[in-house]
């Protein structure tokens, strides 16, 4: 059995333990280049239409899993004056070793959250993923 058949029930099984809509798996492409893009390789059971689906580098929240978040962010504090008070936040960026775990509480009240079909209320997560080792996405995916 190939990696490629795995993933997807991999993903499959991940979705169901956390309670998602979808899980994705994506790689970074012509990177550095104006082209640059995440090209999604794999997905979940039922959510099939993300494979071979791209985000154009600066569009979408998932970008910002590339970034350290700022003290601010990590700590998930309001942008409110001081004394007032204000809910928790709908959006964080906490620390990963490889960048940033990105996490939308509500996706529809993000104009830079990127939905591929028509919007849905709901949360979003983006975690890095790194591969270290000679097996690429391109390979896992065939």
């Amino acid at each position: 059995t190939s990696v490629g058949v795995l993933l997807p029930e991999y993903l499959s099984q991940l979705q169901k333990d956390i309670g998602a809509t979808g899980v994705y798996m994506g790689e970074v492409k012509q990177e550095g280049s104006p082209e640059e893009h995440i090209e999604y390789f794999a997905a979940s059971r039922g959510h099939e239409f993300m494979v071979g689906e791209k985000l154009p580098r600066g569009n979408g929240k998932t970008w910002e899993v590339f970034g350290s978040p700022t003290l601010e962010e990590s700590e998930g504090a309001p942008k409110m004056p001081a004394g007032t008070w204000a809910p928790p936040p709908s959006a964080t960026r906490e620390p990963h070793d490889q960048g940033s775990v990105v996490i939308v509480r509500h996706v529809t009240d993000f104009d830079e959250v990127r939905f591929f079909r028509l919007p849905r209320p709901g949360q979003f997560v983006a975690v890095p993923v790194v591969f270290t080792t000679p097996a690429d996405p391109t390979a896992v995916a065939s």
